[in-house]
């Protein structure tokens, strides 16, 4: 992915195609999530192809064993001060990251705008009318 350019911060995201409401999420393991929103517009009879992105941080839930004794299953101060302490540390780090990035909109090519699948649909195989071989249809394969 690359970005071209950057667009007028001055420039409404919505003049650009872009729709608040339509974006793909990436979420990362450590609960950071990454919004990205496409956009298209013709200005000239030229068009092109945009990018916002929005990032935030969602806490995963937590995984408790289901068949561990009581003693095992509850967190020890320590361990919750150190819990508290990274998701606090990540909450930060993805308000610096947004602050950074979410203010822009993003110039990309054709190609890296339409990698974006944002209609589930094109994401499924379409259903292609297979033509029935007979015998006689196939090549014939003799080995010799």
């Amino acid at each position: 992915m690359s970005m071209t350019d950057v667009v007028d911060p001055g420039r409404d995201a919505k003049s650009l195609g872009i729709d608040e409401d339509r974006y793909l999420a990436y979420e990362l393991f450590d609960g950071t999530r990454y919004k990205i929103y496409p956009g298209m517009s013709k200005s000239n009879g030229k068009e092109g192809y945009y990018l916002k992105i929005a990032v935030d941080y969602v806490p995963t839930p937590k995984k408790t064993p289901i068949n561990d004794s009581k003693d095992e299953k509850k967190e020890t101060k320590a361990q919750k001060a150190e819990s508290e302490v990274s998701t606090k540390e990540l909450e930060f780090k993805a308000r610096q990251l947004n602050d950074r990035l979410s203010p822009w909109v993003f110039a990309v090519s054709r190609w890296n705008a339409q990698a974006f699948a944002t209609d589930p649909q094109e994401l499924m195989e379409k259903k292609s009318e297979k033509k029935s071989t007979t015998q006689k249809d196939r090549p014939n394969k003799k080995k010799g």
